[in-house]
């Protein structure tokens, strides 16, 4: 019950395959937002600008901390889902066929309401509560990609039509 913490710390730990990269090549497609149920009302607000949370990258990993879910909004409680969005595009490295690109991702949150204290929540720290628990290993995708060899050719004759560009 998270109404239990004084304070609520998440981090998102994503993995993306080598053969693929956050679009732009950076954090600035990921999108941060919390939904949640007061008064018999639903709510969802775009965080990801919040001070409470912190985005970065380091190699493949991409990494959303929230130092403290309950200063981004105290009136969360356990209706509230926080989802992370974001772009990501295939590199002419990705893996081709039915083995497909291995995506993973870990959720670190905190687990104890007693000892919980405020932390730094800073994007690479590794629990600033001292009290996190940890979710691996099920929150995998893959992302399966196939190669296309496309060759205009004409109706009749059926050879191929040089210089002909698809658009």
């Amino acid at each position: 019950n998270i109404g239990a913490f004084d304070t609520y710390f998440l981090k998102f730990t994503d993995t993306l395959p080598t053969g693929m990269e956050l679009a732009g090549g950076d954090t600035s497609s990921v999108k941060v937002t919390l939904a949640y149920t007061s008064d018999g009302n639903s709510y969802s607000t775009d965080i990801t600008g919040n001070p409470s949370v912190s985005i970065g990258t380091s190699g493949q990993r991409l990494v959303i901390a929230i130092s403290d879910l309950k200063q981004v909004n105290p009136a969360v409680d356990k209706t509230a889902v926080v989802t992370v969005e974001y772009k990501a595009h295939l590199l002419d490295t990705a893996a081709i066929g039915q083995e497909g690109n291995q995506n993973s991702a870990v959720l670190t949150y905190a687990s104890d309401p007693v000892s919980t204290v405020a932390g730094s929540g800073s994007w690479d720290s590794p629990d600033p509560t001292g009290t996190a628990s940890t979710l691996e290993g099920s929150h995998k995708t893959r992302t399966c990609t196939w190669k296309v060899d496309l060759q205009k050719v004409d109706k009749q004759t059926h050879v191929p039509l040089k210089g002909a560009k698809y658009t």
